[in-house]
Parts: C-alpha cells; structure tokens; sequence
C-alpha cells in the first residue's frame, strides 16, 4: 500500500496477557513513525504520555496537491503539545552516513530499543535471524547507532 501512495500501519503487542493483536484507542505506550506525517495521522493510539521515535523525513501523499494544501510543519513540535514525548532521529541522513540506505528502519528500531525491556543479545540473536548473513554487520552498526543516539 506505501508503495502506491496508501498508509500502513502495524501494531505489536506483548506482555503477560495479550487478548487481540490490535491496540486500542488510546492504549499504545509507542509509536515508531517512518515519516513525520504518519506520527501525526494515528496519534489517537497513543496514551497521553507515550513515546514517539519520529522518523524526521516527510513524504507528501500523492493527495497533498501544492496549490491547495501543504505538508505539516513542525510536527515533532506538535506531537510535544500533545504530551507526546518524542525522539526526532534523522534516520536517513544516518543510512547515508553508514553508506547503505536500506537500514533506515532498523535505526529506528534502534532508538525504540532504548525504552523496551531486551537485552542487546535478545536484539542481536532477533537481527541475526531476520537480516541476510552479508548484511548482518551493517544492520548491527545501523541498530547500535540508533541506540546510542
């Protein structure tokens, strides 16, 4: 659906009781947004008092047409108004920086690891079993920089 212009949105969901894959309304503690205006579109998921790791990219929807409207500005500013609390990483200028751009994502997951209760060798053992062998070393860099940002 991103490819052709349509959101996506997954949720995820662990703990002792787990009843439904989807969060409710209101009941998210995070949320990893891969562009500026996809942390703005499902904030209604959000607790009061959650955490956004904010991709700062912005990808204009190809409904955004230029004479009759424009893409949100200042959205982490706007997601802190809201009692959000909000970690704005630059995920593709550091893809860049590492010298491959598909690890964008993984420098996000990097930052969120920050705030979730797994050891760095749960999330190393999770990248090694999830990535192609060659590019192992390159996801654990890209995961270890989002971290430590």
């Amino acid at each position: 659906m991103a490819q052709r212009g349509g959101s996506v949105i997954s949720h995820v969901r662990f703990g002792e009781e787990v009843y439904s894959p989807l969060i409710p309304r209101g009941k998210a503690d995070f949320m990893v947004a891969l562009e500026e205006l996809e942390g703005l579109r499902y904030t209604y998921f959000l607790k009061s008092s959650a955490q956004v790791i904010l991709n700062s990219k912005q990808v204009a929807p190809s409904i955004i047409i230029p004479e009759n409207s424009s893409y949100p500005e200042n959205v982490k500013e706007k997601l802190e108004s809201c009692g959000f609390r909000v970690d704005a990483i630059k995920a593709l200028e550091i893809a860049k920086e590492l010298g491959n751009l598909k690890v964008e994502n993984i420098i996000l997951v990097g930052a969120l690891s920050r705030y979730l209760p797994f050891t760095m060798a749960d999330w190393q053992k999770t990248i090694e079993e999830s990535v192609p062998v060659k590019t192992i070393e390159i996801n654990m860099k890209a995961f270890e920089t989002g971290r430590n940002r």
